[in-house]
């Protein structure tokens, strides 16, 4: 990863390693020596998409466990509804 932003200073390198955003980085010609300054080095990159990767991994986990509440829930309410009295399954039986 390095050694290609090295050689090709122009690509961000976001859209290499996610897809996302630009291909080209804007740089101004006349700014090169500032661009090179504020440019993300693949270090700081590679931890961004980790603090990235973080976030995501709490936010699914927080998902994963409102399904599981949602699981017990449903599992309790079918063990009472199966240990209903017959009867009641008789009488729309009858109708």
């Amino acid at each position: 990863m390095e050694a290609i932003t090295e050689q090709y200073p122009q690509l961000n390198p976001v859209w290499l390693m996610r897809g996302e955003g630009e291909m080209l980085l804007s740089v101004r010609p006349e700014a090169d020596t500032e661009a090179k300054s504020t440019e993300i080095t693949p270090s700081e990159m590679l931890y961004k998409l980790l603090e990235d990767a973080k976030e995501e991994k709490a936010r699914l986990l927080s998902i994963i466990e409102s399904q599981q509440r949602t699981i017990e829930m449903l599992a309790e309410q079918n063990k009472k509804a199966a240990a209903q009295p017959e009867s009641n399954a008789g009488c729309a039986a009858a109708v």
